[in-house]
């Protein structure tokens, strides 16, 4: 089984390449031809663009909706940005209450121009805690550090690896040091040589996920650098499913 903890989807779907992936069939076609089982929706093609609080809550509701209509393949997300801080709040509220969305992300301050070290992010943050749900952050070294060292209960996941090794042994650092974080394999440095041993060896197997970033990136380029690695069979079983499963399981979810 491959669980994908990172994919983004419509209801546009503005790809890398235009033209490539342009419809909902497309986008679960692409995952089956890769071998992904399931995946997390991690925000939708208008909440990374968003322009008004519309395009917040009604990505909210396609990303609930799509994963309705496939019962058992796709995990819905809540996108929430302090830019309206007491709607995300409220969001954040309704989908883990009422639908049992365990999952906040992707979360992405260059798209809004905000510091997650900030008053209102703090705010997010807190309820996240409250709410015991996981959150995936897009974040640069040394603003993620600060974060984490004020928020060590809350349970993040954090994607992109690093293009150079220097990026990605702080990003390990982070995960040693911070023991709710997780790393998620997709986006840059994804394919880099070396990544998921180095992982493995510092880290352990528990708190690395397989994710991809798709429709940005293929996946099946982090599922050849996980099945190549050169670490055990057991480990990379770890990576595809078994810890993302252990993961929702503590937060109530199940499939």
């Amino acid at each position: 089984m491959i669980i994908d903890c990172h994919v983004h989807t419509g209801p546009q779907f503005n790809t890398w390449w235009k033209n490539i992936i342009k419809s909902e069939k497309e986008f679960c076609a692409y995952l089956k031809k890769c071998g992904v089982d399931k995946a997390v929706l991690q925000g939708s093609s208008s909440q990374l663009r968003y322009k008004n609080i519309k395009d917040v809550t009604n990505g909210n509701k396609y990303m609930l909706d799509f994963s309705k209509k496939h019962p058992g393949k796709f995990i819905p997300s809540v996108f929430v940005t302090p830019a309206y801080l007491k709607e995300s709040l409220n969001e954040m509220e309704l989908y883990r209450k009422k639908n049992n969305v365990v999952w906040i992300g992707e979360m992405l301050n260059y798209t809004g121009d905000y510091s997650y070290d900030s008053p209102d992010c703090h705010k997010l943050f807190e309820k996240a805690i409250e709410l015991d749900m996981i959150v995936c952050i897009h974040a640069e070294q040394n603003e993620i550090d600060n974060v984490l060292r004020k928020y060590p209960a809350m349970t993040v996941v954090l994607p992109h690896p690093g293009l150079s090794r220097l990026e990605i042994n702080n990003r390990i650092d982070l995960a040693v040091k911070y023991k709710n974080t997780y790393l998620d394999l997709c986006g840059y440095g994804a394919d880099r040589m070396g990544n998921v041993e180095e992982m493995v060896r510092r880290l352990g197997d528990d708190r690395i996920l397989y994710g991809s970033d798709f429709t940005v990136n293929d996946p099946g380029v982090v599922i050849a650098r996980v099945r190549n690695a050169l670490i055990p069979q057991k480990s990379k079983e770890k990576i595809f499913y078994k810890n993302i499963l252990r993961l929702l399981k503590s937060k109530s979810f199940s499939f």
